[in-house]
């Protein structure tokens, strides 16, 4: 046995809890259960149940808390026809776009004012390339 595993549902949701027996059990549960391998597996439920509209929105807002797991997500999706490429490439515009967001906030409350002025540039102009990026691809 590597772990323990909770499950749980409320209604049309449900959830896995892995709960690791030691730190190697641990570290092999981090390396294997990655947002490519639960995409992966779970990529036929996300596209049955809610569509590419769905997978846009989860990604997105998955985002708030990590771009690079939304990202790896999207792509994983796309690489397995679960997702068009151009439909792959706004979801992940979004995540970066709701990520910064985030860290737009945070920098807000910690730095104050003066602090957001100066990062708040960078993080636009870096969507606004992203952005055009996507506007001048094939």
């Amino acid at each position: 046995d590597l772990c323990g595993v909770r499950s749980g549902d409320k209604g049309d949701r449900s959830d896995l809890t892995l709960f690791a027996d030691d730190a190697a059990a641990y570290e092999a549960i981090r390396t294997a259960v990655t947002a490519d391998a639960v995409a992966a597996h779970f990529g036929d439920l996300v596209d049955e149940r809610y569509g590419a509209l769905g997978a846009v929105w989860g990604i997105a807002l998955s985002g708030f808390a990590d771009a690079h797991s939304a990202t790896a997500s999207a792509g994983t999706l796309a690489g397995q026809g679960h997702l068009r490429d151009t439909t792959a490439v706004f979801a992940i515009l979004l995540a970066l776009s709701t990520n910064a967001l985030s860290k737009l906030v945070i920098a807000g409350f910690t730095g104050g004012r003066r602090y957001l002025a100066r990062v708040a540039p960078a993080v636009v102009l870096s969507l606004a390339g992203a952005a055009l990026a996507l506007w001048l691809a094939p």
